[in-house]
């Protein structure tokens, strides 16, 4: 083989060398580029993935908050019911029978001739055991689709804490009025009490209907928006005997709040879904 030949072989080697190690560092690179590629496309998918179990569990959290409301709107009913049905109704009447002489401000003598035979008029009221509800910032998620939730929660705790209020009133009317009669009560003072504790009855009467209504709206609001949000909970609700179910106040005691009541039939069901990045999440590991 003379020189020619022979540079020309080199040559030919040499390139074929090249061309093969560029072809390999070519491969090599589209390898680690395109790993590092989908490294980060899993890291991204990664986030969203705990981004999105991090809200999930922000929103189970709140589920939980609404169940206790749930729960608290069942015992408070329950304990309402029940002193509708063993106290109310015999104040009631014997505020109805009491009331036509103390308004037309009849004789001293006529009226406590009427209201001492009655036997509930002049006996003291146990405190309503309440169970108390979250805190409102536990709700912040589901304001958008239960807008007036807030609203009906306050209202509900404020007539809770003022029935309570006014038996402590009255109950401490009726302890006033027992040390004065002992000591006789003139006739200033058999108005002044009479009105007193006329007038607190009333307030406790109106005010078992106002939380049994409002304890009763707020709950079946929570439990149809769960029904419809969130099919997989469970949840209790209430249900009294036929006779306590007869002396709940109508559905449409407070009109103004009724209107309010929102229809979730509509609402679109939350899903869970299936995701390339739940398949490469650590959790799923």
């Amino acid at each position: 083989m003379d020189l020619p030949e022979a540079s020309n072989a080199i040559l030919a080697a040499l390139g074929s060398a090249w061309v093969q190690f560029a072809s390999d560092t070519f491969s090599t690179l589209i390898g680690v580029m395109a790993g590092f590629a989908v490294s980060i496309y899993l890291s991204r998918k990664q986030i969203q993935y705990d981004s999105r179990k991090d809200q999930e569990t922000v929103i189970q959290v709140g589920i939980s908050n609404l169940k206790q409301v749930v729960y608290a709107c069942a015992s408070n009913l329950e304990n309402l019911l029940n002193m509708k049905y063993q106290m109310i109704g015999d104040l009631k009447s014997d505020c109805d029978k009491v009331r036509p002489a103390i308004n037309e401000f009849r004789d001293p003598k006529e009226i406590v001739a009427i209201s001492e035979p009655l036997r509930t008029f002049f006996v003291g009221f146990p405190r309503l055991g309440v169970m108390k509800f979250p805190d409102y910032d536990k709700f912040s998620e589901f304001i958008n689709d239960i807008p007036m939730l807030l609203s009906i929660i306050h209202k509900t705790e404020f007539t809770l804490e003022d029935l309570n209020n006014r038996i402590a009133s009255r109950n401490s009317l009726i302890d006033k009025h027992s040390m004065k009669n002992m000591d006789g009560l003139n006739a200033h003072a058999v108005f002044y009490f009479h009105q007193m504790i006329l007038s607190e009855s009333d307030n406790i009467i109106q005010y078992v209907d106002d939380a049994l209504f409002f304890s009763d709206l707020l709950s079946e609001q929570l439990i149809n928006y769960m029904k419809c949000k969130y099919p997989e909970q469970r949840n209790i609700k209430f249900a009294p005997s036929d006779h306590l179910k007869a002396i709940m106040p109508p559905k449409d005691y407070v009109k103004t709040y009724r209107d309010q009541f929102r229809d979730f039939s509509t609402m679109p069901k939350k899903k869970k879904l299936f995701t390339l990045a739940d398949a490469f999440s650590k959790q799923s590991l």
